[in-house]
């Protein structure tokens, strides 16, 4: 399992260290749940009416709303098999309005492939995920500059 050191954490602003710290914990078990398999309640992590967009997935997912069916355990179902790590790159964390944000890339390992994406967590005061995106970088493409 690929831990996420410090040092590769940049705080935008002056973010206080038990909210770098708890975000950091919340990505770490969402990382442990990923890695665990299809077996894991993924939708403990998540905090009441948030949403989710998965690497693979074609819209935005409501997580944790009563009566809605668990598109995200459908969606880790059909993602997860043969994941085998996860390396974490290039964390930036800042304090928005909704909660602590936590952006970056990462590198999914499965078999016989790596991918890497871009991800967008948004974790509230209770080290609860509020919104989850994440996205496959476009191989030969570079950044752009805003």
């Amino acid at each position: 399992m690929q831990i996420i050191h410090t040092s590769s954490v940049q705080r935008v602003d002056t973010i206080s260290d038990s909210r770098v710290k708890m975000t950091l914990e919340t990505l770490k078990k969402w990382e442990t749940m990923a890695l665990a398999g299809c077996s894991a309640d993924h939708s403990s992590l998540f905090s009441p009416q948030s949403t989710f967009v998965g690497t693979m997935a074609n819209r935005a997912v409501a997580v944790n709303v009563d009566g809605e069916p668990d598109y995200l355990k459908r969606y880790m179902e059909g993602f997860l098999p043969g994941l085998q790590a996860i390396a974490w790159h290039e964390v930036l964390i800042t304090q928005s309005e909704m909660g602590t944000l936590a952006t970056g890339t990462y590198t999914f390992s499965k078999v016989g492939a790596e991918r890497t994406g871009h991800f967008t967590f948004i974790v509230d005061g209770n080290g609860k995920i509020k919104h989850h995106h994440s996205g496959i970088k476009i191989e030969g493409t570079s950044s752009i500059e805003i």
